[in-house]
């Protein structure tokens, strides 16, 4: 049972004492107060935390640690992913196979990391997983989906020069910092950036497209004032079509468009948007997986 308000108390379990200190904090900070950035690629404290659902515990070594049941999370705000993020692991210890999500922005935010850990027998154990990538200043949860397991640290991993060269699709990614158009087919629409389709042929490709976490389906948001088609091509202009987009008349808006009849697909992929039909405008696209979900709003 979670316990509300402030709890000071010690308890003797298995002849070993545990001091617990407990404090429900409800979300957003409530004091308004903003401290240094955190920077997490040397390995963060998990009672180093800006709120949490459950009551920081003393171990006999003199470690403090959080320890989650399902449903229970702990919140960092101002974490400095200035190198980027291409990993994150857990010290953590489990009486069970248990599951622990990293997500942004809240409880149920964008799902950055999945650790899924196993019994430890009393041990404190690293648990090691690859993410979809964050940069610059964030706030991330911990958030226990199953099981149960006490952190004590936590620590995040860069990008290195190879990662640099891919491009993250689980982040939108503009138009118009793709290839193989010709520059007068970029301009400014309603205080965006896209890119023109004005014939048959028209493309535009992202190279090195990292697709680690697979991809299920496409979210492309574009206009078109008649009806249009966008094919999603892999390696080529001429390569496998992996889904179209039927853009009809958006009455000069842009509007969300999903393909989500595409194959398997993973690993790293050079993909082309390939105007097959009428004229239309691309802003931003993105890619939804199993693993990673894209956000809805594609605004």
């Amino acid at each position: 049972m979670k316990r509300k308000g402030r709890v000071v108390s010690s308890i003797l379990c298995a002849g070993t004492t545990f001091m617990l200190m407990c404090t429900t904090v409800a979300a957003g900070d409530p004091w308004g107060h903003r401290g240094p950035s955190i920077h997490p690629y040397g390995g963060v404290e998990a009672e180093a935390n800006f709120g949490s659902s459950v009551c920081e515990s003393t171990e006999a070594d003199g470690r403090k640690v959080m320890s989650l049941e399902e449903g229970d999370y702990f919140r960092i705000i101002d974490v400095d992913f200035d190198k980027g993020l291409s990993g994150i692991d857990i010290n953590y210890k489990a009486d069970e196979p248990s599951i622990v999500e990293v997500r942004s922005g809240k409880i149920d935010g964008r799902l950055i990391a999945k650790l899924r850990v196993d019994a430890t027998h009393g041990e404190y154990k690293l648990c090691s997983a690859p993410t979809n990538g964050l940069s610059g200043i964030n706030e991330i949860y911990f958030v226990c989906t199953h099981g149960a397991c006490s952190i004590d640290n936590w620590t995040a991993f860069g990008k290195g020069p190879d990662d640099a060269s891919t491009v993250d699709p689980y982040n939108y990614v503009e138009a118009e910092n793709g290839t193989g158009f010709e520059e007068s087919a970029i301009s400014e629409d309603a205080g965006r950036k896209v890119v023109s389709f004005s014939k048959e042929g028209d493309y535009f490709k992202s190279e090195n497209v990292d697709l680690k976490f697979g991809a299920n389906s496409f979210m492309v948001l574009a206009k078109s004032n008649s009806p249009a088609v966008i094919e999603i091509r892999d390696g080529g202009i001429d390569g496998k079509c992996l889904d179209e987009i039927m853009v009809s008349g958006t009455n000069d808006e842009y509007k969300c468009y999903i393909a989500d009849e595409i194959p398997s697909l993973s690993g790293v992929h050079d993909l082309y948007f390939v105007n097959v039909m009428g004229q239309a405008s691309v802003d931003k696209w993105c890619v939804s997986s199993m693993v990673i979900n894209a956000s809805e709003d594609c605004e």
